[in-house]
């Protein structure tokens, strides 16, 4: 594939997910953030992952009205929930209108997976989602005949909902599309393509497709990275959410399509999915 600088593009880009307010980006989202405008991401959807971190995303996207808050609890957190957890969390969520959900779903990749724990927690949050028909965010890894099942009493879910760095078997693709769900794709795996994972994602219908970087995590191969980071405390490289229109350029050689369009069509995905975000003052 021919790298196309994202620098030589004009565009309104949107990311479906990330986590603007993990400590890894304290020391320095406001210059992030200033950069991210001037990449043309004009909205995105920051995911808390528990408790710990509610109501930081709720007071972010209280001062930036372009950022969508969305908060949950991750399945590595499910296991250490406290008592009072879910009546916390819903007297949050109606006292924010617009507040989305998220991030919540299932792993089995886990060490010690407490799937009896993370099934419970997920049950209890998507059934919200449905009843308030708020979209959910969901992360899924090796569980996806378990997710299936624990959503299949809501389904289809009219809200819609997300599945964020989708990695499912490409045959199920028309099944999570009929029950709702929008694909959204990061650059992770951008060095190491492979044929599977191409028809996979030529698979997804294109009105429902979306992009994401998942920042800090899943930065993307050196040669997509524009923006370099680094975590300040371990050396580790981070993924800078400017990195957002790489994952653009990526996603439309696959697919053989103009990247001005495909932006169009992410852009008018997002505000289906998500509702209108408010304009972006990049000052």
């Amino acid at each position: 594939m021919n790298r196309i600088s994202p620098v030589e593009l004009t565009l309104n880009l949107y990311d479906a997910h990330l986590h603007l307010t993990d400590p890894r980006f304290s020391k320095n989202l406001p210059d992030i953030l200033q950069t991210m405008a001037a990449k043309g991401i004009r909205g995105c959807v920051t995911n808390a992952t528990g408790e710990h971190d509610w109501n930081e995303v709720l007071n972010l996207a209280s001062a930036y009205p372009w950022v969508r808050p969305a908060i949950g609890v991750h399945p590595w957190w499910t296991a250490s929930l406290g008592q009072d957890w879910y009546q916390h969390w819903i007297d949050l969520l109606d006292s924010h209108p617009g507040c989305l959900i998220g991030e919540i779903g299932l792993d089995l990749a886990m060490r010690d997976p407490h799937i009896n724990k993370q099934r419970l927690a997920f049950r209890l949050q998507i059934k919200a989602a449905a009843e308030r028909q708020i979209p959910a965010s969901i992360h899924c890894v090796r569980a996806w005949n378990e997710l299936y099942e624990d959503l299949k009493p809501f389904l289809p879910l009219a809200s819609g909902f997300l599945l964020h760095s989708f990695n499912g078997p490409s045959e199920s693709v028309p099944k999570w599309a009929e029950a709702g769900a929008y694909f959204s794709i990061s650059a992770e795996g951008a060095a190491s393509l492979s044929p599977s994972r191409i028809h996979q994602l030529r698979k997804i219908p294109i009105e429902r497709l979306l992009i994401e970087t998942d920042a800090p995590n899943s930065p993307p191969p050196d040669e997509w990275t524009n923006h370099p980071l680094l975590d300040p405390s371990t050396g580790k490289r981070l993924n800078h959410p400017a990195n957002l229109p790489s994952v653009l350029i990526w996603i439309s050689q696959i697919l053989e399509t103009n990247p001005q369009e495909l932006a169009s069509q992410i852009a008018s995905n997002y505000h289906t999915l998500f509702g209108e975000t408010a304009p972006r003052d990049p000052s």
